[in-house]
């Protein structure tokens, strides 16, 4: 497996998260783009995805160009806070279009 990790976002002057262009060039709709971008063999991963969607994507290898968790979600993986509520990690089809992948 070849594994590949990109930061995508950056802090400006006035200390706002922007997002790079990393996840944009790799496929994942601007709504749904995550602050993080890796690269798992043929798939992309955006965001502070669960490790329970990463290998569901390995273990099923489904025909999308990767998963993405939007955002920064409190209690993901990496962030601070409690989780509220079920996490919505999303597949995007390589026709680009998003569609559910799992929830958590």
């Amino acid at each position: 497996m070849s594994l590949t990790f990109a930061t995508t976002a950056s802090r400006s002057r006035r200390r706002r998260l922007t997002i790079s262009p990393k996840s944009a060039e790799n496929g994942i709709p601007a709504e749904l783009q995550g602050c993080h971008t890796a690269f798992l063999d043929d798939y992309v991963v955006d965001g502070h995805v669960p490790i329970e969607a990463i290998d569901k994507l390995l273990a099923e290898h489904p025909a999308v160009k990767g998963i993405t968790l939007p955002g920064m979600p409190a209690g993901s993986p990496g962030m601070f806070g409690e989780k509220i509520g079920r996490l919505t990690i999303y597949a995007i089809g390589q026709d680009g279009k998003p569609g559910v992948f799992m929830m958590l």
